[in-house]
């Protein structure tokens, strides 16, 4: 009878398919912060038809306070989303488990905050 009992022991995750794992969240860090960039640079001209008088002048976004939060959300929820992954990751592969749902818990925390930050700007 082995230590485990009457079961084999739990098999590690290999390296490659801690590595694809990796690789995953490499990618979708990098296609974030793409969508991030162009985000942020479409909120340069966010404002611009604040004050002048049209439909839109008076939006949640032309406050100062609301369009810094807007801006910072997508960047706050990428470092978020990639905290969570990797927590999820590590504790999947500690277990002994796949560590593939880290990326997808990441990819979603990311989601949701750019999400919000949408709903803001589109009102």
């Amino acid at each position: 009878m082995n230590p485990y009992g009457l079961q084999p022991p739990p098999q590690a995750p290999t390296r490659r398919g801690v590595g694809a794992v990796v690789a995953a969240g490499v990618v979708l860090g990098l296609v974030a912060g793409a969508v991030n960039a162009l985000f942020s640079f479409g909120m340069v001209f966010a404002t611009d038809s604040c004050g002048t008088g049209a439909p839109s002048g008076n939006a949640a976004i032309c406050d100062g306070g609301t369009w810094t939060v807007v801006v910072a959300l997508p960047w706050a929820g990428l470092l978020v989303g990639v905290g969570a992954g990797l927590a999820v990751a590590v504790a999947r592969v500690r277990q002994g488990r796949s560590a593939w749902p880290g990326p997808l818990v990441g990819a979603g925390v990311y989601a949701v905050l750019l999400a919000v930050a949408l709903l803001v700007v589109l009102g």
